[in-house]
């Protein structure tokens, strides 16, 4: 007669084994998590290239993720808030694998998990360091803001903001999104277009930085299309979220503090 099998009896379960398959002082399986990686390098793998012009017509908002390996990534992203399962992510190299993942995917969902555990990550000082010195990755970020995805977009502005918030840090940030001339077109426009409450506050928050760091980006932003983002913006948020709201008056603030930003204001 079948029957299930009989539990394997703890006395011949090697802890020692066990143990060595737990990252730290959690619960959680390094052999798991690795193959969480791998299923999703497989998953990419098997997407159709993005040179691939009639699979993006057929598709022009991407292609739909996988449901399976979508509830494993899930379960990575909110394990990566867990400071001992960045650190083993870092030990694997597990950044550069996410951000090829995100230059290559056709898929959505897929790149907004990706940034999404890369912005749990750069909560930790080393990973905002490990971060900041990868030329390719800061440039893959900063290009990503012309994206036109919300939930990308709102997992994105939290990893800029988390690194450029930063004094040690933030620098090379700074000096990529002046050299990149569309950035902060790409940010006032989300400002003057969304209604994605999330999205407006983080990159209302972004944005409260980027002022206050920084003179030139101020003087760039001391303009009439700027303001009226601003504006229209705490229009969406007034009575959905005050302290976006609040946020976006320091933004103005900021410019009154500039010569060409009080003429701009006074204008307006």
């Amino acid at each position: 007669m079948d029957r299930n099998p009989s539990p394997i009896p703890e006395d011949l379960i090697d802890q020692d084994v066990l143990r060595a398959d737990i990252i730290g002082s959690t619960v959680f399986s390094k052999q798991w998590v690795l193959s969480c990686l791998v299923n999703l390098l497989k998953g990419v793998e098997k997407e159709p290239s993005k040179s691939n012009e009639k699979d993006n017509d057929d598709n022009p908002n991407g292609i739909e993720m996988d449901k399976e390996l979508e509830e494993e990534l899930c379960k990575l992203w909110d394990m990566s808030a867990n400071e001992e399962v960045v650190s083993f992510l870092h030990e694997w190299k597990s950044a550069e694998m996410l951000i090829s993942v995100v230059a290559k995917t056709n898929s959505p969902r897929t790149t907004e998990i990706c940034i999404g555990i890369l912005a749990n990550m750069a909560c930790t000082e080393k990973m905002r360091k490990v971060f900041t010195e990868d030329d390719q990755l800061r440039g893959l970020l900063i290009a990503l803001l012309e994206g036109r995805d919300p939930p990308t977009l709102v997992e994105l502005s939290r990893l800029l903001h988390a690194c450029i918030a930063d004094q040690t840090t933030c620098k090379p940030w700074l000096t990529d999104i002046k050299k990149n001339s569309t950035s902060l077109d790409a940010l006032t426009f989300i400002l003057l277009s969304s209604t994605n409450s999330d999205l407006v506050f983080n990159v209302s928050c972004l944005l409260d930085v980027l002022l206050d760091s920084d003179q030139d980006i101020l003087v760039s932003l001391s303009n009439s299309n700027f303001v009226q983002a601003v504006v229209e913006a705490s229009k969406e948020v007034k009575n959905k979220k005050e302290e976006c709201y609040d946020m976006l008056l320091h933004c103005l603030q900021v410019l009154s503090t500039e010569q060409e930003g009080v003429k701009v204001l006074g204008r307006t």
